[in-house]
């Protein structure tokens, strides 16, 4: 199951590339969130510590990240 999030996330990411409408960034974020709230609460399960932090600590980079970059 943990392979297939994340092959999942690595589609939708590569199809962000393509010209797509702003919703479906939104809609990414979403299934981001959720998909690394499902890994972090399997790798806890799981007693990895390292992942536990990493997937936790991926949708604060998310929501707001620390440096905003301007696509003009």
């Amino acid at each position: 199951m943990t392979k297939t999030i994340k092959t999942t996330l690595t589609i939708a990411i590569l199809l962000g590339l393509l010209n797509v409408t702003y919703p479906y960034y939104t809609f990414i974020r979403f299934c981001f969130i959720v998909g690394l709230v499902l890994l972090s609460y399997k790798a806890c399960k799981k007693q990895d510590k390292t992942s536990f932090i990493i997937y936790i600590s991926q949708p604060a980079l998310l929501i707001q990240p620390a440096f905003k970059m301007a696509l003009d």
